[in-house]
């Protein structure tokens, strides 16, 4: 994040009804609530009271073109607005853009629908208020970031919540404001301890940033957190891209990636997922399960002697490895695995045999043997 900024999140009407779909009679009613003289009232008070210096350069996101021009009409009263929908042609958008953020041009709120998501670049605003429930957290992060923007004479930007009721809305500023965090891996213990502490131990306070969480949201996102399953494949895809993207390669991470980096996620999740009712089985089957590009080819064997090695994980300690390989090899008497390993690694005890059996679930003991309990397919 490049420039410090003010997050509010102001408790509003809204409900949880307003994620379902609405009849034309019910969405007229809505809209007509969002921008009546009362509604529109409360949103130019905490405009004038986070107010930043110098003009105002709101971008204000709504639910649907009636609803932009009708806010647009009832704050024009207070404000110089104008509104922007698919139906405007390029020329229009960009005129608009630059009046919005011209110190000299009038236009201090910009309501839009829908085409201010990715690929906009409008540096200059310094407030976005959120008029309207995203359900994807995708296009909510990306209209967030029109604000997130360094520009001359910005130090920070001030973002206006008005879905104030919408336990998802509460859970998608959670994600956004973790992904900071070192550890961008979705983690439920983390995600918990800093939804708790409103977000401290990201550091945000050095560049001026505070957020506060009420108490009800709080609850309602710690409740999310507690009962989500965080192994899903669509966590486990968002921690594999967020990686991708920390090791800033067109290519997909090597394990030897995951081992040199302590904020990787834990690659076994990666092996142990089902996608499309199968369980991987190994990281080359997860790659080709999310569409991973600029992957080898390989064979139907090749990829299930792949599963085979990926079933012999995890091995963390140098003598788990060890054992492994003697197994492999075909020592299977206890006698000579720990004869071995106390000549191959320095400082061996035997008590570090027994420990390790206990974890190796890929092997199995008999009398005084050992043998590996899983077998390469035919």
């Amino acid at each position: 994040m490049n420039c410090g900024f003010e997050m509010r999140l102001s408790t509003i009407w809204w409900s949880h009804s307003n994620t379902y779909s609405l009849t034309a009679k019910e969405e007229r009613r809505l809209i007509a609530q969002m921008a009546n003289d009362e509604h529109c009232e409360f949103i130019a008070k905490q405009i004038e009271a986070h107010c930043p210096q110098g003009k105002l350069k709101a971008l204000a996101f709504c639910r649907n073109v009636t609803h932009a021009r009708m806010m647009s009409e009832v704050m024009g009263e207070r404000y110089h607005t104008a509104y922007l929908t698919g139906r405007n042609d390029i020329g229009e958008r960009i005129r608009a853009y630059n009046d919005l953020q011209s110190d000299s041009a009038s236009l201090e709120i910009l309501f839009t629908v829908d085409i201010l998501n990715e690929g906009v670049d409008i540096p200059g605003v310094n407030m976005v208020l959120f008029l309207r429930p995203t359900e994807s957290s995708t296009i909510f992060i990306q209209q967030l970031g029109r604000g997130l923007r360094k520009y001359d004479n910005k130090p920070y930007v001030t973002v206006l919540d008005f879905i104030g009721n919408s336990y998802k809305r509460s859970v998608q500023i959670a994600f956004a404001l973790s992904s900071l965090a070192e550890n961008f891996v979705v983690e439920k213990r983390l995600m918990a301890s800093l939804v708790r502490d409103d977000f401290v131990a990201l550091g945000l306070s050095e560049y001026g940033v505070e957020i506060r969480i009420d108490d009800l949201s709080k609850e309602e996102i710690l409740d999310f957190i507690d009962q989500e399953n965080f192994n899903a494949i669509k966590y486990l895809k968002q921690d594999y891209f967020n990686f991708k993207k920390y090791m800033s390669s067109e290519f997909y991470p090597w394990h030897m990636d995951y081992l040199n980096n302590d904020c990787a996620p834990d690659l076994i999740r990666f092996m142990s997922i089902k996608i499309g009712g199968k369980k991987t089985g190994c990281y080359y089957n997860f790659l080709t399960g999310i569409g991973e590009e600029h992957l080898p080819v390989f064979t139907e064997e090749q990829t299930a002697f792949i599963g085979y090695l990926s079933g012999l994980l995890p091995l963390v300690r140098p003598h788990e490895f060890e054992i492994v390989r003697c197994l492999m090899n075909g020592t299977g008497r206890i006698e000579e695995l720990d004869q071995e390993l106390s000549e191959k690694i320095p400082g061996y005890r035997k008590e570090q045999l027994e420990h390790a059996l206990q974890f190796l679930k890929v092997v199995t003991r008999g009398n005084d043997t050992l043998s590996l309990c899983i077998k390469l397919d035919d």
